[in-house]
């Protein structure tokens, strides 16, 4: 049995938010190597996830970036509009946290 075929996610598409970070980046590195198209969302920190993107290298997938604050409904709802016109669908969404100790999640934007 080849684990590789057995977790493949050749041809779907995962959204990541807080690609920059560790754990985001992770993540994205983990879902290009398994074959998905990433749409890594960022805040701040594009200089990493630009660095990031470039030594995964050519895996046979895209990796775009999108700025998006997670705190506004807007930029969500925007950014949903963004990856579905870009990749045709979501797949799998992983929400990592960032790393703003002070962000707070205001429930009337």
């Amino acid at each position: 049995m080849d684990i590789h075929a057995l977790f493949s996610l050749k041809g779907k598409t995962a959204v990541v938010t807080g690609a920059s970070g560790a754990l985001g980046g992770a993540a994205v590195r983990a879902m290009a190597y398994a074959g998905a198209n990433v749409a890594a969302c960022y805040n701040s920190g594009r200089e990493r996830l630009d660095t990031l993107i470039s030594e995964i290298g050519d895996v046979g997938v895209e990796i775009k970036p999108y700025k998006v604050n997670s705190f506004s409904q807007d930029e969500i709802r925007q950014h949903a509009e963004d990856v579905m016109r870009d990749f045709g669908g979501i797949d799998v969404v992983i929400n990592t946290p960032d790393d703003t100790e002070d962000a707070q999640l205001d429930p009337t934007n």
